[in-house]
């Protein structure tokens, strides 16, 4: 009977500890709101997410844990961007004291987003953005010329802060013409077949 009093009491003892091990704090959240254009790939504390445009991703952690994180985009796939990925660096945020704080990531007027539409008798075959300039890219991209808005990818925004935009951009056909744009504006009309927009 002793030895069953002394089990009954150790048990006792741990099941109070147990109680007292999982009155943990509560979790805190912080969310990531998608205001680009494309999808975001978002790692914070060594979860990673990806979310897509307009969405949120949401990461939770004891409060006011220090975040630490990045968060990259791009135009095209993750396995083949298409232009510029622009990143984001999440350190020096914390995970809220109660609830949960959003954070929205947003494109800043550094940058453009293209989309093209192709209303010619030809698919493109090479885009080059900012040719010519020391930010020039230059990408073999079809876009069938079948009046159909495909999503391109971000390029620097080259104004000069004087309401000048430097921007410009040369678009090859399959047949070796080319359409050569300058400068970029919004929107973009190159000639009453072949259209692009810029946003």
């Amino acid at each position: 009977m002793k030895n069953l009093n002394l089990l009954s009491g150790l048990l006792l003892t741990f099941l109070l500890f147990a109680g007292a091990c999982n009155k943990s704090t509560p979790i805190t959240y912080i969310s990531l709101q998608n205001n680009t254009y494309t999808t975001l790939y978002a790692t914070v504390n060594s979860k990673s997410v990806s979310i897509a445009p307009g969405a949120m991703g949401t990461f939770g952690a004891y409060p006011n844990t220090a975040v630490s994180g990045q968060v990259y985009t791009s135009g095209g796939t993750n396995a083949s961007p298409i232009g510029l990925t622009l990143n984001w660096n999440l350190n020096g945020y914390y995970f809220p004291a109660s609830g949960t704080t959003v954070i929205p990531i947003d494109v800043s007027a550094d940058y453009f987003f293209l989309f093209l539409k192709n209303n010619s008798p030809l698919a493109t075959k090479l885009l080059e953005v900012n040719y010519g300039t020391s930010y020039s890219t230059a990408e073999y991209i079809t876009v069938p010329n079948d009046n159909n808005q495909y999503s391109i990818g971000y390029y620097n925004n080259l104004n000069g802060g004087n309401g000048i935009n430097y921007s410009n951009a040369r678009i090859t056909m399959t047949d070796n013409s080319y359409y050569t744009i300058n400068p970029l504006v919004v929107p973009l009309q190159i000639d009453a077949q072949y259209s692009a927009w810029l946003h």
